[in-house]
């Protein structure tokens, strides 16, 4: 409902924090309406405006039973209109506060909950429509009174190798380069089972991840990844025309491949797994027509091996501007949870 509280996420420094606001508008197919069910928040259509709610370390007067961590204050200048499937209604305690007002309470506890739903929920392609705000405001992220650290949802493991030992950290890679170690895991890793279909971007099986593909818009009709449909929990923009070429800046020609066989609405199939995928889903057609589609010439094998070897060292970032920076408040890090 209208000016009902809600949990959403922003983007700040390239990181995601947990953003309380309250509801200022509902559309449904472009309909301003009071209220929607839940139920019907993940629906494409649904849109919702909020302004962020302003919250900090709850004192004793607000609080005496000492059980909650934060408090609601204000409403900040800030307001943001997203998808439905990024909100998450919540429930906080009420209790009253100054000059009639009244006050939301909150238990850290509970906010990392509510960071972690709401970081699981979005790891597919809804991640990149979440709002950006700048660094350098007092009033977000929200702060812990003692240092000034900030509540925050970060990617926790979401743009991670899933399989280094050393979190080998995807956030500040490109497209390629999150490719091409992936793909040395597929070729060269020995506990890497090819027979699940090992996504590309994330080494989930082919149950898992779902990857499609369109026709672009240019009078070449070339492929390119249909962002809407496609599901990956690693997943993270790239070029197709250049990935699927193998060249000594990209060796990787891992790319989403349409299979000669398959209904043209089905999956697209990784290269590196057509000729498992094709012994799976077609075991009757012979091999030797299609092999082509995932023979690689010995520079990607080479090159691929070499940056399996080196897999744990971790790429610089690329440079940035030197500005306000934030420290994440460990206690309000969604790392809390996955421990």
């Amino acid at each position: 409902m209208i000016m009902d509280p809600i949990a959403s996420l922003l983007r700040c420094e390239s990181r995601l924090f947990l953003c309380i606001g309250e509801i200022n508008m509902i559309r449904f197919n472009s309909r301003p309406l009071d209220e929607i069910p839940i139920s019907m928040l993940h629906d494409n259509s649904v849109q919702i405006s909020y302004q962020v709610l302003l919250i900090l370390p709850a004192s004793v007067e607000e609080d005496p039973s000492l059980k909650h961590d934060w408090s609601s204050s204000s409403l900040a200048p800030m307001s943001f209109t997203v998808s439905g499937i990024l909100i998450q209604p919540i429930n906080p305690t009420l209790v009253p506060g100054p000059s009639g007002s009244h006050l939301f309470l909150f238990e850290s506890s509970v906010l990392i909950a509510l960071a972690s739903s709401l970081h699981d929920r979005i790891l597919d392609n809804h991640l990149r429509n979440v709002p950006t705000v700048k660094v350098g405001s007092d009033q977000f992220p929200y702060r812990e009174a003692s240092e000034g650290r900030g509540s925050a949802c970060q990617e926790s493991n979401a743009f991670c190798c899933p399989y280094c030992t050393a979190n080998v950290d995807f956030t500040s890679l490109g497209g390629q380069r999150v490719l091409e170690h992936i793909g040395g895991h597929i070729l060269h890793n020995p506990s890497i089972d090819r027979t699940l279909e090992p996504c590309g971007l994330c080494l989930s099986s082919h149950a898992t991840c779902c990857i499609y593909l369109k026709k672009s818009k240019s009078c070449q009709g070339n492929l390119k990844i249909d962002h809407a449909k496609s599901k990956c929990l690693n997943f993270i923009k790239f070029l197709y025309a250049t990935a699927a070429k193998s060249s000594p800046s990209s060796p990787c020609s891992n790319v989403p491949m349409p299979c000669p066989l398959c209904p043209a609405d089905a999956p697209a199939v990784w290269r590196y797994n057509l000729c498992a995928h094709l012994m799976r889903l077609h075991p009757s057609v012979p091999l030797g027509p299609h092999e082509h589609m995932w023979t690689l010439m010995n520079f990607e094998v080479t090159e691929l091996s070499a940056i399996w070897k080196n897999r744990l060292k971790q790429p610089e970032a690329r440079k940035r501007k030197v500005g306000a920076t934030i420290t994440i408040s460990e206690v309000h890090s969604t790392h809390s949870v996955a421990r």
